[in-house]
């Protein structure tokens, strides 16, 4: 159905730390997520004898780009979160409709403002995708 709000997605997880399917985990009081956007690369292939002066291209590599989310902070999301840098691991967003995006990645920032008035403490996850994303439609 289009026009859905973003309630009952979630984002998890395989962090290594315990016995399959034991190890994955899904991050709670998510407030936020962005889902990887890919670009892909241009590369001129112009050569002295093309028509008409004008440049010509061809489609290169895909990046796959970053995932991005946010949180309410606790202090063991954020140590989870710390652990989870510079090691990829494998994700998994579900969205409201329960189709699912499904990529290798790894953290590179934890960003967390705790000096904030009248406002709930949130820490922000960026994730490099590593890899193509596997999207699977709604059974």
């Amino acid at each position: 159905m289009p026009g859905n709000i973003g309630l009952g997605a979630k984002i998890s997880v395989d962090d290594g730390t315990g016995t399959p399917p034991a190890n994955v985990v899904d991050f709670t009081d998510v407030t936020q997520i962005t889902v990887p956007t890919s670009d892909i690369n241009v590369v001129e292939n112009s050569h002295l004898g093309v028509l008409n002066r004008t440049r010509t291209y061809v489609a290169g590599l895909i990046d796959p780009g970053m995932m991005d989310f946010t949180q309410r902070y606790t202090d063991d999301a954020y140590d989870r979160a710390l652990k989870l840098r510079g090691n990829a691991h494998n994700w998994t967003i579900t969205f409201p409709d329960t189709s699912k995006a499904a990529f290798a990645g790894f953290v590179t920032k934890v960003e967390c403002d705790i000096a904030a008035l009248d406002q709930i403490v949130d820490m922000k996850l960026s994730v490099k995708v590593t890899g193509a994303v596997t999207f699977t439609p709604t059974p």
